[in-house]
């Protein structure tokens, strides 16, 4: 799995996909696991700015009564693709948290003490 993917996808993020990248960063540590969600995240941030370009870009083809034919579908289609990528996130940060919340990292205190003699 490349991390560093800035590709636009319009698939939906599954809470199984998102705990396995987690997995498969082998780590606790809560810094490691909030890198690994902020990249995976990236490529919806990316859907939610080409969602906003397009309904910007139909709203500007629209105050061209030529274009307005065109400007129409492209807003909904940017108002879609907006909304998908705030779902996704919301997906992403909901199974960042409750996985987060289950891991536990390994601490100085709670690991056992070795008595050497």
């Amino acid at each position: 799995m490349h991390f560093g993917d800035t590709r636009v996808s319009l698939a939906d993020v599954d809470p199984r996909d998102v705990t396995g990248m987690l997995r498969a960063t082998g780590s606790t540590d809560p810094d490691v696991l909030f890198a690994a969600k902020t990249e995976y995240g990236r490529t919806f941030k990316i859907q939610k700015m080409v969602g906003l370009s397009a309904m910007i870009m139909g709203v500007c083809s629209v105050l061209m009564i030529v274009l307005a034919i065109v400007g129409i579908p492209v807003i909904a289609f940017g108002f879609w693709c907006w909304r998908k990528g705030s779902r996704n996130l919301a997906g992403l940060e909901a199974t960042y948290s409750t996985y987060a919340a289950t891991v536990t990292p390994v601490t100085a205190a709670s690991r056992p003490i070795t008595v050497l003699t």
